[in-house]
């Protein structure tokens, strides 16, 4: 369902859609009771920024009215513009390439694979679509999943890699250590 235009801006976003839902609720409801409609999502979309870890933050009052309705909840991360990413390479702000190495800790095989890994290699990073993990193609996103240590403190260190291609999972397995080949971070080169 799209219920509004603001694309790259989550906020505006979310109180278009909470307009939405409360304008209309009896044909939302009505909609998720027919046999055959198994979901009912809002899809929020927005631009990779150029970062390590891009969260973004959905109201409450969003939460709990799409909750109302049956409706679930996705935010779509898209690449920047062609133009956008051609523009910022013509202006020199390539940043030098780098490896770390990472130990594998779970291979998630989902409709994607991720790879859950601990950075033993300090520096901070960026990935591109030239980006490797264990010379395997990944795609530009990285997260870093809500991991604790024993004494209940949050992990730094552990980071969600997605393969571009299931077929490379079997090249993964928990204790390996592998390679991220990718750019530096601005800081880092800097």
């Amino acid at each position: 369902m799209d219920v509004g235009g603001a694309e790259n801006n989550i906020a505006s976003q979310a109180a278009e859609a909470v307009r939405f839902i409360r304008a209309s609720r009896a044909e939302l409801i009505r909609t998720r009771s027919y046999p055959g409609v198994e979901h009912m999502t809002l899809d929020f979309a927005t631009v990779y920024r150029d970062v390590v870890v891009q969260s973004e933050r959905l109201p409450a009052d969003l939460v709990a009215e799409a909750a109302s309705v049956g409706m679930e909840i996705e935010i779509s991360f898209y690449p920047p513009p062609e133009e956008e990413s051609l523009n910022m390479m013509s202006q020199g702000s390539r940043l030098p390439r780098q490896e770390l190495r990472f130990e594998v800790d779970h291979v998630l095989k989902r409709d994607v694979v991720i790879i859950l890994a601990r950075q033993i290699t300090p520096g901070n990073f960026t990935l591109d679509a030239h980006s490797t993990f264990g010379d395997c193609a990944i795609k530009p996103i990285v997260s870093m999943p809500r991991a604790i240590d024993r004494e209940g403190q949050p992990r730094k260190d552990v980071f969600a890699f997605t393969l571009s291609k299931r077929t490379d999972a079997a090249k993964f397995a928990k204790g390996r250590v592998v390679t991220l080949a990718t750019n530096m971070s601005a800081e880092e080169s800097a």
